[in-house]
């Protein structure tokens, strides 16, 4: 079935036949296909289209300017994701995360802050709410121990240290450190006119050397045993008294934060570590496990290095912060919020499909250099430092 179609007359033969009348050319007479294409004809408008103002632009020229766009949008957008994005390869946002309920297991039941029931007036105060009465106790009793042993094999008698002297002993301790005497020899601080008389006036340069020489915290007898397990078995015990006192004393908020801190020590130890990126660069390293909104240490690990039988340790910073030894509500709340399973799935992310010499993938063999920088995308090395995204992802 043919179906008719009106036949399509150019301008001009319209307008002469309007001008000129109707009867000199029927218009069925006229083929039914016109033989001026449509490309040829400027006034042809297919049906359903708009004719195109005088100011509006032709087709090719709007798809090249939307074209131009939509590459400069790219530009940008590629200049953001750039300046956003870190060197280890995580994307920081713009906005902060959408802010939703909070769940039941994460709300806090008790004010943070100061435990109830432990007050302090002076300085005194706070010393004996860490430093209590069994830790000095223990003290006493180990260094008494270790007086007694060193004076029998040297045929002398041992005076019994007692909780006031041992108080003592620390203060003028703390004072000469308060003073920034702690290079000072010990004659020139109990002889010389020009220090502070307080050294002299609280106990003797002979009863002081004693005290320092044989202060002791643990059982010698039963040490070398147990430091084919712990190289900290000499101050273990005392150090786990203290930290059960920085636990019972202070209630932590929602937020803690894992650091570590270098405490300058140039003694003689098996775990001292060098770290010259810190002032004092030799020392005992401690990870400290503080509230973020309060300046207090809740927890502590010593790092006393590879323990005896132990493989060499790798990603120490990760073991330390999932150690079973910190507190419960850390590791439950770390628990909760899948920080270290979303730790894992970032590093399983930025190892997958690399090359062991992390190599970069788009540059050819004979050339490739070293990758400093990952595709946000795919996670693999692109040398490139301006281009965040490999050419697999852009296509």
């Amino acid at each position: 079935m043919v179906t008719w179609r009106p036949a399509r007359i150019p301008a001009d033969l319209a307008r002469d036949m309007i001008l000129n009348g109707w009867d000199e050319e029927p218009i069925g007479g006229i083929d039914s296909e016109s033989d001026i294409s449509d490309v040829e004809d400027p006034d042809y408008c297919p049906p359903g289209h708009v004719r195109p103002s005088g100011n509006q632009p032709a087709p090719a020229e709007q798809d090249q300017s939307d074209t131009e766009e939509s590459s400069e949008s790219s530009e940008e957008e590629m200049d953001i994701v750039s300046n956003r994005m870190s060197r280890k390869g995580s994307y920081w946002a713009e906005l902060p995360p959408t802010q939703a309920k909070t769940p039941s297991h994460n709300l806090l039941r008790s004010r943070s802050g100061p435990a109830p029931g432990f007050s302090t007036v002076s300085p005194i105060d706070a010393w004996k709410l860490f430093i209590t009465d069994s830790i000095l106790e223990e003290v006493l009793r180990c260094t008494n121990m270790e007086g007694r042993r060193v004076a029998t094999n040297r045929g002398k008698e041992w005076k019994k240290l007692s909780k006031e002297e041992l108080m003592a002993f620390i203060g003028l301790t703390i004072l000469a450190g308060s003073e920034k005497n702690w290079d000072v020899p010990i004659r020139v601080l109990f002889g010389s006119p020009l220090h502070n008389p307080m050294y002299k006036a609280t106990m003797s340069i002979g009863r002081f050397e004693d005290i320092r020489r044989l202060l002791c915290f643990d059982d010698k007898r039963t040490r070398a045993s147990q430091l084919e397990t712990d190289h900290m078995t000499a101050f273990r015990y005392i150090w786990d008294l203290f930290l059960v006192n920085c636990r019972q004393k202070f209630i932590p908020s929602d937020c803690v934060t894992v650091d570590e801190q270098l405490v300058p020590f140039r003694g003689r130890t098996k775990f001292l570590q060098y770290m010259p990126s810190k002032p004092a660069k030799y020392g005992i390293k401690i990870f400290w496990v503080c509230d973020a909104r309060t300046p207090y240490a809740i927890d502590g690990i010593v790092y006393t290095g590879r323990q005896p039988g132990e493989e060499v340790q790798k990603n120490l910073g990760e073991k330390t912060v999932r150690t079973p030894n910190l507190p419960t509500y850390i590791t439950e709340a770390m628990g909760r919020c899948g920080v270290t399973k979303a730790a894992n799935q970032q590093q399983e992310r930025s190892t997958e499909g690399q090359q062991k010499r992390k190599r970069c993938q788009m540059c050819p063999r004979n050339k490739d250099r070293k990758a400093t920088n990952c595709c946000w995308k795919c996670s693999i090395p692109v040398c490139s430092q301006k281009q965040i995204v490999c050419d697999n992802c852009t296509q």
